[in-house]
């Protein structure tokens, strides 16, 4: 049976298989479970994997972001990465955490907004033309216009090119 859909929610919870097109063009043809793993396309990872979009450069054993910088190790696809490449990299707001920015980081960010939103606390962050959403399960000692330093150290990571 084919069942055509433009609800990715419905999609993931009737197929066995799905075939993500992104105007017209198929991206992605794989298992509800593979398209939540490791998302082939942005589109994906941001409507059906619940990742954010950030981008960085590729060095020896992270990625350097606006945000921050990224293990290798705890990015999918990063075998197929060299060093000065620029990225899109897939990251899931439940996995960054923060900290206050006490220190002198580089990568230093700003809150601009802070709300709560289902049950959670949800910032949003903004370094240069770049957002990132924050999910905090206690309310933080934040307010907007704050600097925050992320940890990436434990988030999960998708390299799509």
């Amino acid at each position: 049976t084919i069942m055509v859909t433009h609800d990715p929610e419905e999609a993931m919870a009737m197929a066995d298989r799905i075939l993500v097109l992104v105007d017209g063009v198929p991206v992605q043809l794989d298992t509800p479970q593979a398209l939540w793993r490791s998302p082939a396309h942005p589109f994906i990872a941001e409507s059906i994997a619940d990742m954010q979009s950030i981008r960085g450069q590729v060095s020896d054993k992270c990625i350097v972001t606006a945000f921050g910088s990224l293990p290798l190790a705890r990015v999918t696809n990063a075998a197929d990465l060299t060093p000065g490449q620029m990225v899109t990299l897939g990251v899931r707001n439940h996995c960054a955490a923060s900290d206050s920015a006490t220190s002198s980081e580089s990568n230093t960010c700003v809150v601009v907004d802070l709300r709560f939103d289902d049950g959670k606390w949800v910032a949003l962050a903004r370094s240069g033309d770049q957002q990132l959403r924050v999910v905090f399960h206690d309310k933080p000692y934040l307010q907007t216009g704050d600097p925050i330093a992320l940890n990436f150290m434990d988030v999960e990571a998708v390299a799509y090119n």
